[in-house]
């Protein structure tokens, strides 16, 4: 008669399956099981021969494996229990900004994401744990404590003790990181919209296992550029006398069609070549010189011809015919030039040289444009140092170690033109992504928003307990200014993953049931609910689990609680008991969605509800 609220995040399997149905409709079909319920099933024969049957016959193919993928794959699937519990105490302008800080495990709040945020952020920014032989301390089920993850994965025996270490003589050194990478990469995968772009750093240990786990699930041909970061300015140099200097960050699309990468300004002013003028000057300001000719590895034919020059002398890329040089343009595109009066001769005592003309752009009042360039894959602008120097000023003192420099975020922000994007961040750390958004926005105009998520997990400092305690003490100094820097006109709004406000059934072991043990669970959930529970936690654990985003609107009128996203609102009761006038002073139709306590509401007044809108209980 009605449905149930989701008590867990949706599936990544669903997800999947509705991609696939998308593209294939014809692989499903229905079938009734041997208890009478509909079950929906795919044609796997079908998709073959859709794609291709010596698709997945050939054994013989490319595979990225490592020890203990398929778990990995196996536990991305489990949909996550938990909740996102609002912080209004610890917030800034909680009812007003849509920036988001999440303390809690990122792979269970990534999970929790995946309905709300799917296909809606511009960027993803994030700087994941090195590999330095280090346990991880992430959980993969969020009903877990922490000792009991450890004992699961092997890495503290029954008693406590440690059995291992993530170190390089293990042979699970890279594997381990890996699993820990993988399923969190796949979820973030689905959040990005099809122009969007994300930028992991790395360094040497891992990079070369990064590119291959970003080809995995993002695709090799959507490998944008693998970027060398200059971090330090001098280093500590190994056994062999070498020094490192630098660290990466690989950039990757969602779709490689779809992205528009915004060019680096470039200010002609402060480029003394732009000094020569003639007859276009004045459209087209002054003009720097640009030999045709150039030296090249790659010999073209087709870009090595004679050119006619004032004086009917013929001339080659080189001076003489048969040397290494060849024109930067063809005949074709060269014949244009010329026409355009782009083509310069100059006559000199050693004969001809030719040159394009590149102009300084000027619009039609005569203001001067920024010229636009590629960017390098070569950062070397921004030093790790300056990361501590950031955070120094906020803090007065050391409270992080090796913190990213907030210019060099703002840098890899900017790469993408939308200033009204939404970027995340899951290895929040101490907050340099928030701080860089902030700032980048009070800078250029932009309307930027951040989602954060950092683990709570425990420093050595005496006021700070946490990372994520730091992360957003930094986001709210930021936000009411430090040092000399001013307020910012802005806030954020902090959520903490916690257990579910639904009751969870619990799976009895079949040989231990008794019928008390079953009579005493089914009392439990006579209220669906846990106890002591809060209207707005069961608020906010619906509004995520239905698919609607943290920055909801969420208004009261008597008993009754309206829910908006942008256009779209449902309407929630959490009365005990409600009767069919809950509906007198709203307006509805079938589409309207409401929800309600299931032990709140009779068959007759269910009944009621499901003919006059779309009714889900809890």
């Amino acid at each position: 008669m009605c449905r149930k609220t989701n008590k867990e995040s949706v599936s990544l399997t669903e997800i999947q399956k509705e991609k696939l149905k998308s593209l294939f409709p014809n692989v499903f079909s229905e079938e009734k099981t041997s208890n009478g319920e509909i079950k929906e099933k795919i044609d796997f024969d079908k998709l073959k021969s859709l794609l291709g049957e010596n698709i997945s016959n050939k054994k013989d193919r490319y595979n990225f494996e490592w020890a203990g993928k398929q778990e990995a794959i196996l536990g991305l699937q489990k949909g996550s229990k938990g909740t996102l519990v609002p912080q209004r105490e610890e917030s800034i302008k909680f009812e007003d900004s849509e920036n988001i800080f999440i303390e809690g495990e990122n792979l269970e709040v990534l999970k929790l994401l995946q309905k709300s945020y799917n296909n809606s952020l511009e960027q993803i920014i994030i700087d994941p744990p090195y590999n330095s032989g280090s346990d991880f301390v992430y959980e993969d089920d969020f009903k877990e404590n922490k000792n009991e993850y450890l004992s699961r994965t092997d890495q503290i025996d029954k008693d406590g003790y440690k059995t291992t270490t993530n170190s390089e003589t293990n042979g699970r050194y890279h594997s381990n990181w890996l699993n820990m990478m993988y399923p969190r990469l796949v979820l973030a995968r689905n959040l990005l919209k099809e122009d969007g772009l994300i930028f992991v750093h790395i360094d040497d240990r891992e990079v070369a296992q990064l590119k291959l786990l970003m080809d995995e699930v993002f695709g090799e041909e959507n490998f944008v550029a693998k970027f060398v970061w200059k971090s330090k300015g001098s280093g500590a140099y190994d056994t062999k006398g070498i020094v490192s200097e630098h660290e990466y960050v690989l950039l990757y699309s969602k779709d490689i069609n779809k992205i528009n990468i915004k060019k680096k300004e470039y200010d002609t002013s402060q480029d003394s070549a732009y000094k020569h003028e003639d007859f276009l000057s004045k459209k087209g300001g002054k003009y720097k010189r640009q030999a045709l000719a150039m030296g090249s590895l790659t010999y073209s034919p087709s870009l090595d011809y004679a050119i006619t020059c004032p004086d009917k002398t013929k001339i080659f890329p080189g001076g003489e015919k048969g040397e290494p040089y060849i024109w930067r343009y063809s005949k074709k595109k060269f014949k244009k030039s010329l026409e355009k009066g782009l083509v310069e001769f100059v006559n000199t005592k050693n004969g001809w040289s030719i040159y394009t003309k590149q102009y300084e752009f000027l619009d039609n009042n005569g203001n001067k444009i920024t010229r636009t360039v590629p960017h390098k894959t070569i950062i070397d602008n921004y030093l790790n140092r300056q990361g501590t120097e950031n955070l120094k000023k906020i803090f007065n003192e050391k409270v992080f170690d090796y913190p990213k420099p907030v210019d060099l975020i703002k840098f890899l922000i900017n790469l993408h033109p939308n200033k009204n994007a939404k970027v995340l961040d899951f290895f929040a750390g101490s907050g340099t992504l928030a701080h860089a958004v902030l700032e980048l926005n009070q800078e250029d105009g932009g309307n930027r928003k951040f989602i954060n998520v950092q683990l709570p997990e425990a420093t050595d400092h005496k006021e700070y307990n946490t990372i994520a305690d730091i992360s957003k003490e930094r986001i709210r100094r930021v936000i009411n200014g430090y040092g000399d820097k001013e307020p910012i006109n802005d806030g954020f709004k902090v959520f903490k993953l916690q257990p579910s406000n639904y009751k969870i059934w619990e799976d009895l072991n079949s040989d231990e049931l008794s019928i008390k043990d079953l009579k005493q669970q089914i009392n439990l959930f006579e209220n669906s609910l846990v106890k002591d529970y809060k209207d707005i936690d069961v608020l906010y654990e619906i509004v995520i689990k239905e698919g609607f985003s943290l920055n909801s609107k969420i208004d009261k009128e008597k008993n009754l609680y309206k829910i908006t996203d942008k256009e779209n609102s449902f309407y929630v009761c959490l009365d005990e008991r409600i009767g069919f006038n809950i509906l007198n002073n709203i307006k509805y139709d079938k589409e309207t969605l409401f929800i309600c306590l299931d032990s709140a509401i009779n068959d007759t007044t269910k009944e009621n509800l499901f003919l006059k809108l779309n009714l889900k209980t809890i």
